[in-house]
């Protein structure tokens, strides 16, 4: 075995034993008051398993979810296949129990709405990789997507940004059935977005091969918002959209691609601002969602999947004043008040833990947590798997903002109450390893095979 020193983000350098079956882990720092860690034990209700086909301990959740049409599952972070297998589990028990038949992702509405309407002809791996946000090209995602074909249900996506493959040509007659010519004419507008959003994020890098000005840039993405406009314009004339589930989702890919070329090409300060301001993706992304619950899917009760900042309904954050609060714009709190009586959020956090982003050899390592943070007093309480309802009653420490990790390298303060009706904590994370290029024919294979 060998030591390898670590930087645990912005704490200390640990060392971590590696050998080839395993990590282990030697010093995980989390301290909390016994007398909080007591509440939690009294209150929280033990998951037994990460991934299990008997749901004998998820039955509370038919009680607790009672007469909600809307349920927001979250995570910390996109990198923990835990989060994804206690997830898919979830999601399995809330279909075959409770009669949930869509599942709306963090993903391109476009690339998940053109694979649904395709997806008994298509095998999973190739959903998975035309669809969902990179992060969560995984095995056990892989499944998942199997199991939405096998169940027959609605795979959609309520992001703005075009974050997977496009998919191929072929498949555009899917979209725009009763004209060819008009297919073929979005497939090529959605072909040069994707060449015009690589050049301008070189643009935005200044890459040293960048070879466009300003200019030129926003001439070309005029040129390609005449063309939307020309598709969506035909597709107006030709069909009533009101009776046309499909052309009217059309159209909303198509608007959604109009304000990704509507953003500046200017550097911004914030790095989100590349492609689209954080605002304005909220806005975009609660605006979609919005769609699919009450147009799309307005008879089916959905399954939403995203990150916790994401599906957070309001609350104040410490990092900035009330009004300004990320979490104050985000999707969960701009439909607070418009399906507060479906909804229903639940948060998933998870300490101590190995964190993929990417490939096996892009791991974070998560140790340290701040005394009587969530993830401390979380860590010491009895249960593996813990449900907690945030409730300011009977967890009177959640009354005021509780240090929390959000992704890896920085924490927030939050009245968790305020932002999620639930959270679900899991020790020992396990990191999300994206399945590489050269095990592709393994996976198109298996999936094949039971297309």
């Amino acid at each position: 075995m060998k030591s390898i020193p670590v930087i645990v983000f912005g704490l200390t350098i640990l060392t971590l034993v590696v050998s080839a079956q395993q990590i282990e882990i030697k010093d995980i720092k989390a301290n909390a008051d016994l007398e909080l860690v007591d509440i939690v034990n009294t209150e929280a209700i033990p998951i037994n398993q990460l991934d299990s086909d008997d749901f004998s301990d998820l039955q509370f959740l038919k009680k607790e979810l009672e007469g909600k049409r809307i349920i927001y599952l979250g995570e910390s972070n996109h990198h923990a296949e835990s989060y994804n297998t206690l997830k898919f589990r979830l999601v399995r028990f809330l279909n075959s129990e409770m009669n949930f038949n869509v599942i709306a992702f963090e993903s391109s509405i476009s690339s998940c709405g053109h694979s649904n309407l395709l997806k008994d002809s298509l095998n999973s791996f190739y959903i998975l990789t035309h669809s969902l946000l990179g992060g969560w090209r995984t095995p056990v995602v892989a499944d998942m997507i199997q199991f939405i074909k096998d169940h027959a249900m609605g795979l959609s996506g309520f992001d703005p940004n075009l974050n997977s493959l496009m998919l191929d040509k072929k498949y555009y007659s899917a979209l725009i059935p009763y004209e060819g010519a008009l297919a073929v004419n979005l497939f090529n507008a959605d072909s040069a977005l994707q060449t015009f959003q690589q050049q301008r994020f070189d643009y935005f890098g200044k890459k040293e091969t960048n070879e466009f000005t300003e200019k030129e840039l926003d001439e070309t993405g005029d040129k390609i918002k005449k063309q939307y406009a020309l598709i969506k314009l035909k597709i107006r004339q030709h069909s009533s959209l009101n009776e046309d589930k499909t052309q009217l989702l059309v159209c909303k890919f198509i608007d959604n691609k109009l304000h990704l070329l509507n953003c500046s090409n200017r550097q911004k300060a914030n790095d989100d601002e590349k492609v689209i301001t954080s605002e304005n993706r909220e806005k975009l992304m609660a605006d979609n969602l919005a769609f699919l619950v009450d147009t799309l899917y307005d008879d089916q009760k959905i399954i939403v999947w995203g990150h916790n900042t994401h599906i957070s309904k309001g609350g104040k954050s410490t990092k900035t004043d009330y009004k300004n609060s990320f979490l104050n714009n985000s999707v969960g709190y701009q439909l607070s008040k418009r399906y507060s009586a479906e909804s229903y959020h639940i948060a998933f956090f998870g300490f101590p833990g190995i964190i993929g982003n990417g490939y096996s050899k892009n791991l974070s390592y998560l140790l340290e947590a701040k005394k009587n943070s969530l993830e401390a007093i979380m860590y010491n309480s009895k249960s593996e798997i813990s449900f907690l309802k945030l409730s300011k009653e009977k967890l009177p420490f959640l009354n005021k903002p509780i240090i929390n990790f959000t992704e890896l390298n920085y924490t927030d303060s939050s009245i968790l109450p305020d932002c999620y009706d639930a959270l679900i904590f899991v020790k020992h994370l396990k990191p999300a390893i994206l399945i590489r290029y050269d095990e592709r024919e393994y996976y198109q294979m298996k999936y094949e095979s039971i297309k």
